[in-house]
């Protein structure tokens, strides 16, 4: 789970469903890289085969289906006929050797395995602790070295881990093969970096992993496939979405037809539920970047009456853990589009599963990162709410499952990167609870931790976004603690992280998202400094790409939140600047976000807190206005609600600045209509309000309270 920004206040929490693969480099770069004798051998041809599929009997069911993939996949038609490294581009990756399917009535295997070996273009190894121990397997890797050199020989790692080997404890776990751990050299074996791809879950996953496969074999950068393939199924998406809606249904009839005959029902029920998993988490992936979520509404509720159908007790634990995967990611969507209390069912119930899946398996680390999941989401619809108490118990299990996770594969990037999002869910709370100093430091932990798996994985979106936020996270607990230049810097280095991902894909909307937010606290720091100016520059800026996200999806609660808080930053800024009519503007614009939260869920507290901003923002104005009244009956409304906050347990630290906020204007209202006594008591109020003891005090505070001290003061005089 890693911080991205959110509406109401400065972030809130997010966790990714992928994670970033373990790969020695990226294929895209070797390809690009081929030059010399090497490459010109590979691009010459003529070639029989696209590839050669090396692999151990024992893996025999993870090589048909990659072969069936790169033989059936297309190559995007822009792509095709380019010049590169590797050869011209075909339309087909096609026909790739797969010696157990090509080689069954061969007479002389090994003179067959050699031929097809040397009318092979490329070398695809598929890696397991069975291939690292394959005689053959080797043999194919070293036989196809001394035909062709070293280029062209890729790595898909299935299982296992790479060079476990070094360390004898865990040798079993080794995937690598010897010949692709070493290479020969005229001084003798070195060792070798192999190019490939991790197919593995927890790291650039099966569609990511064979992606860049195809990027190695064509020669190709990564990102112009990834970018293409990605548009082309958008364009496919959203007519598939009835036809998958059809299947599914059809599948399910199937599934529950088959139950007459139990063996068979095992297998239409995998089938099913693999074909929901599918769908619900592929589709997500296409339909969230384009803001059209609302898509999936049909599909999830699908996916539940499939699952309520079933008997949960006559399920063995793969299908469990699907089951709880799917009703857990159909949370995530409910909680994206403002419905908490259904996603906090779906948490709830997916984490029941999750727990009972560990404790029949404690040490399988597959059902300690689903339980993970499960129960960070439980934790974040609490720290929503403002109910710390729990989101800390959540949070503290998360971390726990997090350091098991990394104690049993240290090297694991998608496991370190879950102990940085545990690290900064709970520097949120102690950052809620106002104790910025403690809050810094463990954004300073998650922080490092984000930035050596992005600079390990400069092309993985994911990471180089978490690394931004990690940036966010520290910028605003800094400049809660007064370092303004500190934070605005971060801030800057934020922002050219985004500004680049955006280059690369304009329909990132989470980079997007996490851009509003930048530029809003940027806008927030310059008006602490008093430039004005630069305040209402960063505010337009923020707001204009606000607007987008709400247009593209005007149901998702997150991007309504952004554009409400977003406003109402500009409008702080141009009230300052003496614009009284701009900021009436914002005001009037932020009210239509809000009131369709409000009527959402008044239970968020972040949301609550945007509507005491808005209260502040509108006595501000009747206050310059010259409508004390009016500007006195707001901040009083607003002391009222803060009341109700402070009592459910809230960002005291917030609670604290706007509180007193609302109560100097209220003393300058009554100033204003001359109550002289009452306005010396509000000046007075604020005047004592202190950092509790134990935490650091924040400059924005007190200057607040040297404002009312002086106006105490004058008002005495």
């Amino acid at each position: 789970m890693s911080p991205q920004p959110n509406a109401g206040g400065a972030l809130s929490l997010r966790r990714y469903s992928w994670h970033i693969g373990r790969v020695a480099s990226t294929l895209s770069s070797a390809a690009e890289g081929a030059t010399g004798a090497a490459a010109a051998h590979v691009a010459a041809g003529p070639w029989r085969y696209a590839a050669f599929l090396s692999y151990s009997h024992s893996d025999k069911r993870a090589a048909a289906r990659l072969h069936d993939f790169l033989e059936s996949y297309r190559i995007p038609r822009d792509l095709v006929g380019r010049e590169t490294a590797r050869g011209i581009v075909p339309e087909r990756l096609r026909p790739i050797f797969r010696d157990r399917e090509d080689l069954a009535a061969a007479d002389d295997l090994s003179r067959e395995i050699d031929t097809a070996l040397g009318e092979s273009r490329a070398l695809i190894v598929l890696c397991s602790p069975h291939a690292a121990v394959s005689r053959w397997t080797n043999i194919e890797i070293e036989r196809f070295r001394q035909l062709h050199g070293d280029t062209g020989i890729f790595a898909a790692i299935i299982a296992g881990e790479p060079f476990a080997s070094d360390h004898p404890a865990r040798a079993a776990d080794e995937c690598f093969p010897p010949a692709l751990r070493q290479r020969p050299t005229p001084d003798g074996p070195v060792r070798a970096e192999p190019v490939g791809a991790d197919l593995r879950r927890e790291a650039d996953g099966e569609h990511a992993g064979r992606l860049k496969l195809v990027a190695g074999m064509l020669g190709v950068p990564l990102d112009e496939l990834v970018h293409r393939d990605a548009r082309r199924r958008h364009r496919r998406t959203l007519a598939l979405v009835v036809a998958l809606l059809v299947g599914l249904a059809l599948t399910s009839a199937l599934a529950l037809f088959a139950l007459q005959a139990r063996n068979e029902a095992v297998r239409q029920r995998a089938e099913a539920e693999g074909l929901i998993e599918f769908m619900v988490t592929d589709l997500r992936r296409k339909l969230e970047p384009m803001g059209r979520l609302g898509a999936m509404d049909t599909l999830g509720d699908r996916a539940l009456a499939f699952y309520q159908r079933q008997d949960v007790a006559s399920l063995d634990p793969d299908s469990l853990g699907r089951r709880a995967r799917v009703v857990r990611l159909i949370g995530e969507i409910q909680d994206q589009r403002g419905n908490l209390d259904t996603a906090l069912d779906n948490f709830e119930t997916a984490a029941a599963t999750t727990a009972e899946l560990l404790a029949r398996s404690p040490d399988n680390p597959d059902r300690i990162f689903d339980h993970a999941q499960s129960v960070f989401w439980v934790g974040y619809i609490a720290y929503r709410r403002g109910n710390f108490e729990r989101a800390e118990t959540a949070f503290q299990t998360y971390l726990k499952l997090a350091q098991r996770l990394v104690a049993q594969a240290p090297g694991n990037l998608g496991y370190r990167a879950e102990l940085g999002y545990a690290q900064s869910n709970l520097a949120t709370l102690r950052y809620a609870e106002g104790q910025n100093a403690i809050a810094a430091e463990l954004f300073e932990s998650a922080l490092a931790i984000s930035r050596e798996l992005a600079a390990d994985t400069p092309d993985e979106e994911s990471a180089q976004l978490d690394y931004a936020q990690s940036l966010a996270w520290l910028a605003d607990s800094k400049e809660r603690l007064g370092a303004l230049d500190t934070a605005a810097a971060e801030r800057t280095q934020e922002a050219a992280i985004l500004d680049a991902m955006l280059r690369r894909n304009g329909e990132n909307r989470s980079a997007q998202l996490a851009l509003v937010t930048s530029r809003r606290a940027q806008s927030r720091i310059a008006l602490a400094r008093g430039d004005t100016a630069a305040a209402i520059r960063h505010g337009t800026g923020a707001v204009a790409l606000s607007r987008e996200l709400t247009q593209a999806d005007p149901a998702n609660a997150d991007w309504m939140a952004a554009a409400a808080a977003t406003l109402l930053q500009l409008g702080d800024a141009e009230l300052a600047a003496g614009h009284v009519d701009a900021a009436r503007a914002a005001l009037i614009a932020a009210a239509q976000p809000l009131s369709k939260l409000n009527a959402r869920d008044r239970s968020v507290a972040k949301w609550q807190m945007l509507r005491v901003r808005e209260q502040l923002l509108r006595a501000g104005i009747f206050a310059r206005d010259g409508a004390p009244a009016q500007s006195l009956a707001v901040a009083n409304a607003a002391l009222t609600a803060l009341g109700a906050l402070t009592a459910a347990g809230r960002d005291e630290s917030e609670v604290r600045w706007l509180r007193s906020r609302a109560l100097l204007l209220a003393a300058n209202a009554r100033q204003a209509l001359g109550d002289t006594a009452g306005a010396a008591h509000d000046f007075a109020v604020v005047a004592r309000i202190r950092t509790p003891a134990g935490t650091t005090e924040e400059p924005r505070i007190a200057t607040l309270r040297a404002e009312a001290a002086a106006a105490q003061r004058h008002t005495m005089k």
